[in-house]
């Protein structure tokens, strides 16, 4: 047997407004349950010009090109070209499965959303241009690798499981500390504001100059890390 579910709780755009979706399902046990068949319609209105189908205004991104330089009096720069989309951009999700899964529902009609489920980030960190990310290690794999800015959310964190604690409750705990410096924290009231917010991120020179800073700190020693740890062995030992 067939039927219309009118309550699947999940929503479609059409145009610049939001509906119900309605799906097509079939039942092999007498309606006992009920599967998708494929098909779905439009069901009713939700929210008219809603922001989650209204067309993306064009945005802008800017990268330095070392091949080309422009000179100003007797100083020559480098030339910076400004790359336009006119699709918003593309933005790449990448979050636990259970959150992947209820995102591609709420924007399943999302042309330029691109859902990530490889186990490894470095595919998507490659392609990006921005990170948007709560407090997480991988945000530290983007600046340091990919040499591009972040912005972080809900950077209040409980730091009690932290060694750094017991010292000072957590104020000198170097991840902590670093992201402050090195990324621009996103609360809700920029929301509205965040194409320039990105914009602006994308060329901050300030910014990337604290993240080769940062990157320094955590990256000490390169090629000298086992020499230094048997030197400390055999001093502590000896």
């Amino acid at each position: 047997i067939y039927r219309w579910n009118t309550e699947t709780g999940e929503t479609i755009c059409n145009g610049d407004s939001l509906y119900t979706r309605e799906d097509y399902e079939v039942s092999s046990d007498v309606g006992a349950t009920w599967e998708k068949t494929g098909q779905y319609r439009i069901g009713t209105l939700v929210e008219e010009i809603s922001r989650n189908c209204m067309s993306l205004q064009k945005i802008y991104k800017y990268e330095i090109d070392k091949t080309r330089w422009v000179c100003v009096g007797t100083t020559s720069y480098y030339y910076e070209v400004r790359y336009e989309s006119s699709d918003g951009g593309n933005i790449f999700v990448k979050s636990e499965p259970e959150v992947i899964e209820k995102l591609t529902k709420e924007f399943a009609c999302k042309p330029n959303i691109k859902w990530d489920y490889e186990n490894d980030n470095i595919y998507s960190l490659k392609e990006a241009d921005i990170m948007i990310s709560d407090f997480s290690g991988i945000i530290y794999d983007f600046m340091f690798l990919c040499d591009k800015p972040v912005l972080y959310v809900n950077a209040e964190l409980d730091l009690t499981p932290y060694d750094a604690w017991d010292i000072d409750g957590g104020k000198s705990i170097w991840q902590f500390k670093t992201l402050k410096e090195t990324a621009i924290e996103l609360k809700s009231e920029d929301f509205t504001n965040i194409k320039d917010i990105i914009t602006n991120a994308s060329k901050n020179p300030e910014l990337q100059q604290k993240r080769l800073e940062a990157k320094k700190q955590a990256w000490m020693f390169q090629g000298r890390a086992q020499e230094n740890v048997a030197d400390f062995m055999i001093e502590t030992l000896s």
